[in-house]
């Protein structure tokens, strides 16, 4: 065997081992790729699904049963708690249809929601709320409906007829971090919301992944919900 034959032999195996460890590179990285797309895509599926859920949601039976209810409560107070609810439900109906939305038309439906569900609420009920929204953050925008969760919740779930009760919504907006925190009293009997919660973190790690943090605590008859979050600019 002459060196060059020898020669061509090395180059030729070397070229085929190169060759082969190339392809399955190029098979292990398409392989990963496929993986991250089938990824991708049941992170969209579920989008959808939660959106769809949402979207009952809003529109639940039970939701407008109760608000109609506080109404009817209050008919001497009608004209104004239709007038809210007509302010909600075309949020719901036209403004939530958007990923994102003005934190301003957010913080405007919490207002209105409060302040349309609080009829129902006794007089012996302490009502805080605190919102502090400046206008340096009128670009922020906010997955719709995000602050609504907790309020509704608290609604739902709170017990308001003890001799003490309270109800507390704090909202702060300051370096582009949203901090909202509602407190209510509750009772034992009413249990703890959990499929409401489950579905709203699903949505918040689907909307807001690695941008924000969630606190669900009971302390004695007082139910704590809070959440901090990186707001929008897109």
């Amino acid at each position: 065997m002459s060196d060059n034959t020898g020669i061509w032999i090395i180059i030729t195996g070397a070229s085929s081992v190169a060759a082969i460890t190339f392809y399955i590179k190029f098979q292990n990285l398409k392989n990963k790729i496929s993986e991250l797309n089938v990824k991708l895509k049941q992170s969209d599926m579920e989008l959808q699904r939660l959106e769809i859920e949402n979207t009952s949601a809003k529109l639940n039976p039970h939701l407008l049963k109760n608000t109609l209810q506080t109404i009817h409560f209050f008919s001497w107070q009608t004209n104004q708690a239709i007038e809210k609810l007509s302010e909600i439900l075309n949020y719901i109906l036209y403004d939530s249809k958007n990923k994102y939305v003005p934190l301003k038309k957010e913080i405007d439906l919490l207002n209105t929601y409060i302040e349309l569900h609080r009829l129902k609420l006794s007089p012996q009920t302490t009502v805080v709320k605190n919102i502090e929204a400046p206008i340096t953050n009128i670009n922020a925008k906010i997955a719709p409906l995000t602050t609504i969760n907790f309020i509704e919740n608290a609604f739902v779930h709170g017990d308001f007829t003890m001799p003490v009760s309270l109800l507390e919504i704090n909202l702060k907006i300051s370096n582009q971090e949203l901090v909202y925190t509602v407190k209510n009293t509750f009772s034992k009997k009413e249990g703890i919301p959990g499929i409401g919660n489950e579905n709203f973190k699903k949505r918040m790690d689907l909307l807001h992944k690695n941008q924000y943090s969630l606190e669900i605590a009971e302390e004695e008859n007082m139910y704590i919900s809070s959440l901090k979050l990186k707001l929008n600019e897109n």
